[in-house]
């Protein structure tokens, strides 16, 4: 749908009148604000795929729990359904997507990781893991796919198939979580504003697990160029070397799974190689 289209559809759902202001810039996959006839301002995201919808009903109440028990810099959301749909909303937040991470966004990012540890209490779900094993194994549902890497080069094929050992080698008892994750932590997923941390969005994916998975993908994005030193070595700390050894290969393996293959797909050569490289220098 368009994103006018996508306005009218939900304003028919829910009851309530919209409207399409813009499309935002940054991201991967797309998103529009949108504004409710009493002024507030959203990003709207729908889904038809039954499967996707329970999923996205469970990301939603824990991202709410984030938000309200864990004090998260998240966004309320909700959802919607109608004609066939799920409507997912997110109240938009003032600011600008974080592009080079400083030692204040460090800073508020760890105390909102240690504010969210345990606080799924007593589950007992081998879900966290069981995806883990899946993705490295198998690989995952449109992210973290094995075939176009695959395909691209012999290194592709051998980080593949290093990926797949890694898997092989794990049961859900090497990697347990009671916290409440987001499961995609990058910086473009982090609003700041004066250099301070205001937001924490898109928890299109939030769940039950080890909440220190969120550090390790922030501490290998910052590796990218650009990052400054202090930042990029506090990440490391927190979010790697904390790690156990399966902990460390199975979060590592499936993140760099992720990127190079997101690389290989959208056809960047140059981070396809800074994430293989990653794969020679953590990994081996």
């Amino acid at each position: 749908m368009t994103p006018r289209e996508l306005a009218d559809e939900f304003s028919e759902a829910s009851g309530r009148t919209f409207s399409h202001v813009r499309e935002l810039v940054g991201g991967e996959t797309g998103a529009n604000e949108f504004i409710e006839s009493d002024g507030t301002s959203w990003v709207i995201k729908t889904v038809t795929n039954p499967d996707s919808m329970v999923r996205r009903r469970e990301a939603v109440a824990v991202s709410e729990r984030l938000r309200l028990e864990a004090a998260w810099p998240a966004p309320f959301r909700e959802v919607v359904q109608g004609n066939g749909r799920l409507f997912v909303l997110q109240a938009f937040v003032v600011g600008e997507a974080v592009t080079v991470l400083n030692d204040s966004h460090v800073t508020d990012v760890l105390a909102a990781h240690d504010r969210r540890r345990g606080l799924a209490g007593s589950d007992t779900s081998t879900a966290f893991a069981d995806h883990i094993i899946h993705t490295l194994t198998q690989g995952g549902d449109n992210y973290c796919c094995h075939g176009p890497l695959y395909a691209h080069s012999d290194r592709g094929r051998r980080f593949v198939e290093r990926a797949r050992a890694i898997g092989g080698a794990l049961t859900p008892a090497d990697l347990p979580g009671d916290d409440l994750i987001h499961w995609d932590l990058h910086p473009g997923n982090m609003i700041e504003r004066s250099g301070r941390l205001v937001g924490i969005i898109d928890l299109d994916n939030a769940k039950v697990g080890d909440g220190v998975v969120d550090l390790a993908m922030l501490a290998l994005s910052a590796r990218m160029p650009g990052n400054p030193v202090s930042a990029r070595l506090a990440l490391f700390d927190a979010g790697i070397r904390s790690l156990s050894e399966a902990q460390h290969d199975a979060y590592l393996a499936h993140y760099i799974l992720r990127f190079a293959d997101w690389a290989v797909r959208k056809n960047r050569p140059a981070d396809l190689a800074f994430w293989l490289d990653q794969v020679d220098e953590l990994l081996t």
